[in-house]
């Protein structure tokens, strides 16, 4: 079987998403979709023609934010990979097919085509969508270090850098080997460097999937609040889990910190965890085969 994990709040949206998915794929039992009420307002109530026994419905207890709610996806997943999507998506014809033309590939994670849409704009053909072609980390500017840039020009050699969180996929057994996402707090963002930075250390190649392609619903607010230092929080995480070099790490972190006070409120809160991430960097160690140096090398290679 092959997974959709995504992480939702509000019913409509995820809905047709779901709907989607099953309007576009060719055979029910190669796959299952799973959906995660993270603690919404509203319970998530499917009607008749979307469920089934290939689609899942998981309430979060606690709000936990997009990055856990999808990491307690994974945990449910029961296929090779996982097609991580963001809940407000359109899929398009053959993604199904696309899934399974790469499940052999054991070294490589791939980042599909997105379709840009806005939520308060009729929908458009896909030929006449915005493309987004994958992204690059971003390591240059003070403000946007360990962030995750889009492409609007496809590479010819398709490899990236980074994940565009709107749609990557995986083996499940990647995932977890690299310790998932379960350390990350709540809010958006951050997850996709965190997450491809420990896959390019651990030898996994990130490359565009061109002929995997999913509509993605540009939302002008988010489905609620989150405190701006959890989301600093999760950069800083990146940061200690992925560098070893000491003194490339508290250059980012102080550079970071200078920016605004949410990230020096975020670095007291990785102080307080400090024994834990050190734990999962011992962890790393044994996963690790590439230096730190071959992700800034790749956003070179894109860049120039």
């Amino acid at each position: 079987r092959y997974i959709s994990v995504t992480g939702v709040q509000t019913c409509a949206l995820p809905i047709l998403t779901l709907k989607t998915a099953q309007d576009t794929a060719s055979n029910l039992n190669d796959y299952e979709l799973i959906l995660i009420d993270d603690n919404s307002d509203v319970n998530v109530v499917l009607p008749k023609d979307v469920c089934g026994d290939n689609v899942k419905i998981i309430r979060n207890k606690n709000r936990l934010g997009v990055d856990r709610s999808r990491h307690v996806a994974a945990e449910a997943a029961s296929g090779e990979m996982l097609l991580i999507i963001d809940g407000h998506s359109r899929f398009q014809p053959n993604w199904l097919n696309v899934v399974k033309y790469v499940k052999e590939d054991r070294f490589t994670a791939w980042n599909g085509v997105c379709l840009g849409l806005w939520d308060n704009e009729p929908e458009k053909p896909a030929a006449e969508l915005p493309k987004y072609y994958g992204a690059y980390l971003e390591t240059e500017k003070d403000n946007e270090i360990f962030e995750g840039k889009w492409m609007t020009k496809k590479r010819d050699d398709c490899r990236l850098s980074c994940f565009m969180g709107a749609v990557y996929l995986l083996r499940r057994d990647m995932f977890f080997k690299v310790g998932g996402l379960k350390s990350l707090k709540g809010g958006w963002g951050s997850s996709e460097p965190f997450l491809a930075a420990k896959l390019i250390r651990s030898g996994i190649d990130i490359k565009l999937l061109p002929s995997l392609e999913i509509a993605h619903v540009f939302r002008r607010s988010t489905p609620y609040a989150t405190p701006i230092w959890e989301i600093s929080y999760n950069k800083l995480r990146a940061i200690y889990e992925t560098i070893d070099d000491k003194q490339l790490l508290n250059k980012l972190v102080d550079k970071l910190c200078k920016t605004d006070s949410y990230f020096i409120q975020a670095k007291n809160k990785i102080m307080m965890d400090i024994k834990e991430i050190e734990a999962e960097k011992q962890k790393l160690s044994y996963v690790f085969i590439k230096p730190y140096s071959e992700i800034l090398q790749q956003t070179k290679n894109i860049l120039n």
